[in-house]
């Protein structure tokens, strides 16, 4: 039912030949001044959800789909025949994006999974190229009038094939010395190609949005930007993570106690572990959006707001858009701690939520509220 002449579309252009990867191409859809946080379509957000972050003066959404089966967060985005999409699920969708709209909430559309994207075997197979492509010619077309929508990105996390099972030299891709190998071009490990047919489609069916490409590499991280270049997508807007050291940020994960944050010894470290980004973007004049960065509730009282204010104040001297990681989440949650018994609890003054708010309420030219000072010394 969604699939039709867009499906025909996309395979047309699978079979384009991609083009030269470093001929910046023009742009022209704005994507500057948003804050926000992201949702979770599988957690279900509701209307109290969405009235909460409207109050905290959150004006973007990261609204993060799973479209992979082999997911336990999976969205039911196909039919039992594993091809036909499920028009229930995109009518969830629907919904919750109405829900952001009707709160003046604007949304970046992040496919977070897709078929082959656990597996791995979307780096194997053209095959599942050509599924993410019919994916997105459905979600670009269903959306492209929607004026709450304004951004779609494309994939999360894309780790280079080989990373987890050791067959890369990780200590290289550290230093920022390491590039692709020439021999991934034109096969399905080509990151760069996959990404300009994807953001091909979305500028051909939804020419007023925009497209968020991530940096490839290792989780995320920042210093993929050391080897990153270019795609030739017009509205494109580059993404890194912001997680470091994972040591703190990750506090309480899987039973770890974690190591609080000491300004004086790993500022300018986290600082500077940026830097791959701000370079690519200086260099090509790029856009940079930090689709996550976060805490856990365990880092609460342990250098919670120093680390939030040193990262966003950084983010803010940049002129980067950012969202918190996450709404959704429990672990993440800007409100939670640990309470009696090791329960979590949601409070409205925890430091991590305090610093955002401070944060949100420049997003409203109105707020009446001092704005929080930028990177301390």
């Amino acid at each position: 039912m969604i699939a039709g002449v867009v499906a025909a579309m996309a395979a047309l252009l699978f079979l384009a030949p991609s083009p030269a990867a470093t001929e910046v191409v023009p742009q022209g859809v704005p994507f500057s001044g948003y804050r926000g946080i992201a949702l979770s379509l599988h957690a279900q957000p509701t209307a109290e959800d969405v009235d909460k972050i409207a109050a905290w003066g959150v004006n973007l959404v990261r609204l993060v789909i799973h479209a992979d089966p082999e997911v336990k967060n999976y969205d039911d985005f196909y039919a039992h025949d594993g091809h036909t999409f499920n028009e229930a699920a995109f009518a969830k969708l629907d919904r919750v994006i109405d829900l952001l709209g009707s709160r003046n909430i604007r949304v970046n559309l992040c496919l977070h999974d897709f078929p082959g994207a656990a597996s791995g075997k979307v780096w194997l197979d053209f095959t599942y190229w050509r599924e993410l492509e019919r994916l997105w010619s459905a979600l670009a077309s269903r959306y492209r009038d929607r004026s709450a929508v304004i951004a779609y990105e494309i994939m999360n996390e894309p780790r280079v094939a080989g990373d987890r099972a050791g067959t890369l030299d990780r200590n290289l891709m550290r230093l920022g010395t390491w590039s692709f190998p020439a021999a991934w071009a034109n096969t399905p490990r080509d990151y760069p190609g996959l990404f300009e047919r994807l953001g091909t489609i979305i500028n051909r069916l939804a020419p007023d949005k925009t497209v968020i490409v991530p940096a490839v590499g290792i989780g995320g991280a920042p210093g993929n930007f050391s080897w990153m270049r270019p795609v030739r997508v017009a509205n494109v807007v580059y993404t890194f993570h912001m997680y470091l050291p994972h040591a703190f940020t990750d506090s309480g994960k899987a039973g770890a106690a974690g190591e609080p944050y000491d300004r004086a010894r790993s500022r300018d470290a986290i600082l500077k572990a940026m830097g791959p980004a701000e370079r690519f973007a200086k260099e090509w004049n790029a856009r940079i959006y930090v689709g996550e960065l976060g805490l856990s509730h365990a880092t609460e009282g342990r250098g919670a707001r120093d680390w939030m204010m040193d990262v966003l104040g950084y983010l803010e001297q940049q002129g980067w858009s950012w969202t918190y990681w996450t709404y959704s989440i429990d672990f993440r949650n800007p409100e939670t701690i640990r309470g009696p018994g090791g329960t979590l609890v949601k409070r409205s003054d925890t430091e991590r939520l305090t610093v955002l708010r401070e944060y949100w309420a420049r997003n409203g030219a109105t707020s009446g509220k001092k704005p929080p000072d930028q990177v301390r010394q």
